[in-house]
């Protein structure tokens, strides 16, 4: 069976996938500022939303960050937002830290609050198609993040929006959750977007 692409442009074999290395990557400026706000971001910041319409580049910036990300210092767990409930949400980070998740939700919740702190390395969780998460797991967020009175940074939540419309608003954040940073333009050949970063403010 013949392949209609490589035939059509006469190539012998496809020169990229559709998951780019970070060495095919054109590292435009938009590119490189975007990459650089969710690498200082990381450390520091509890909740994070990358947005902008499909083709951007969202997804490009993103997994070039996860791979440059120190498995030293980080644990990077990826996530997929489509109808993922709280329960789901605490137990696929159990997973991704390689602990059983307990059946039974209050079980899960109380081992990820035991867990997270005794770790050496900071979790950071990537989770694509977040406008398709339960407002339950959204709104989970926020006390995910809250290890009681230790004010210690201790996780990073990185979201995405996929649809065609990424819009903050329409995520059922508490109000505080959403901060509006100056409009990043994805520079590319193909038709451009916006990429836009979304930090919470500090209280």
């Amino acid at each position: 069976m013949t392949n209609p692409i490589l035939d059509f442009f006469g190539f012998s074999y496809l020169p990229f996938s559709k998951i780019l290395s970070t060495r095919q990557i054109f590292p435009s400026t938009a590119y490189k500022e975007a990459f650089a706000q969710l690498e200082y971001g990381i450390p520091v910041e509890d909740i994070m939303l990358l947005s902008g319409p499909v083709g951007c580049g969202k997804s490009v910036v993103l997994n070039a960050v996860i791979q440059a990300l120190d498995t030293n210092h980080y644990i990077p767990i990826y996530v997929r937002g489509n109808n993922l409930t709280e329960v789901e949400l605490y137990k696929n980070i159990l997973c991704g830290l390689d602990h059983q998740p307990p059946y039974f939700s209050g079980a899960a919740k109380r081992l990820f609050y035991r867990v997270v702190p005794e770790l050496s390395k900071q979790p950071t969780i990537f989770i694509d198609d977040a406008q398709e998460m339960k407002d339950s797991a959204l709104l989970a967020l926020k006390s995910m993040v809250n290890f009681g009175s230790d004010s210690q940074h201790r996780i990073t939540f990185v979201l995405w929006p996929t649809r065609a419309q990424s819009d903050p608003q329409a995520l059922p954040f508490p109000r505080p959750q959403t901060a509006y940073p100056p409009v990043l333009p994805y520079e590319r050949h193909e038709p451009s977007g916006n990429l836009r970063l979304h930090r919470p403010p500090h209280h």
